[in-house]
């Protein structure tokens, strides 16, 4: 059996089992090593995914502002609680 046909037999029995979660980008930005700009919503997470280990840094202004979690793994999470 091919990997596309597991994969398409496991969307349809999540689909038939009403578990199926549908996800999309919601923006795709490249990367050149600078700083990216991120439109933040206040209560809402977004979840940035990067090609490699990434270091985020954070000025101790917004630590109150916004929490930012990272896996290790290139994916970041960032949590805006106030503007």
């Amino acid at each position: 059996m091919s990997v596309l046909r597991v994969i398409t037999c496991s969307t349809l029995l999540a689909v038939l089992a009403g578990n199926a979660q549908i996800a999309s980008a919601v923006e795709i930005l490249r990367w050149e090593r600078l700083p990216l700009a991120i439109p933040l919503r206040i209560n809402q997470e977004r979840i940035v995914f990067v090609d490699q280990n990434v270091r985020v840094g954070l000025p101790r202004s917004l630590t109150e502002k916004l929490r930012v979690q990272s896996t290790g793994r290139g994916a970041i999470y960032l949590y805006a609680k106030e503007a």
